[in-house]
């Protein structure tokens, strides 16, 4: 008989906790270093945007794992401000570096709409990742891409996948 033991973690930690994997960058190294060489795709788009889908797809794995849950909106308001304030000071260290204004968070609002609606456009599907994965190649240039479409449904996997598991392994307390 295996005993699972839980750990007590409280909302603003285990949104930090959230934050901090939403943002580390070790399984978009493993994703992006297995593309094929020979892929015609940017890279760099790639890279960027791939960080970006897996902020989002933390976020939104959260509303979807803790419906109905009484620390749901605690939680999701908590992750949402500390990606703000990630987003905030990323934004001012990119303006100086650019030397033009940069607004992360509002890249990020227009990315989930992005994503958001092609998940509404098809309600009846029951795997969100055969939705992501061509709006993910939409937003790097070429929603056919088959190596694009593969890194974004991998990326909304390893994502969703994660957050189940963190929240699997935690009692979140007020």
């Amino acid at each position: 008989m295996a005993i699972s033991i839980r750990k007590e973690v409280g909302v603003k930690d285990a949104a930090d906790i959230l934050l901090n994997f939403s943002i580390d960058r070790n399984d978009l190294e493993i994703l992006l270093n297995g593309l094929p060489p020979s892929a015609d795709i940017d890279r760099v788009v790639i890279e960027y945007e791939i960080q970006i889908l897996k902020i989002l797809s933390v976020g939104w794995s959260l509303s979807f794992f803790l419906e109905g849950a009484s620390t749901k909106s605690a939680l999701t308001e908590s992750f949402w401000a500390a990606v703000q304030e990630f987003s905030r000071n990323l934004s001012i260290a990119s303006s100086v570096s650019l030397n033009r204004d940069f607004d992360y968070f509002a890249i990020l609002k227009e990315r989930l709409d992005t994503y958001l609606k092609a998940l509404n456009g098809h309600p009846e599907t029951r795997d969100p990742a055969v939705l992501i994965g061509p709006a993910f190649a939409a937003v790097c240039g070429d929603g056919a891409d088959a190596i694009a479409i593969l890194c974004g449904s991998k990326m909304f996997h390893v994502a969703v996948s994660g957050v189940r598991h963190y929240l699997e392994s935690v009692t979140l307390i007020s």
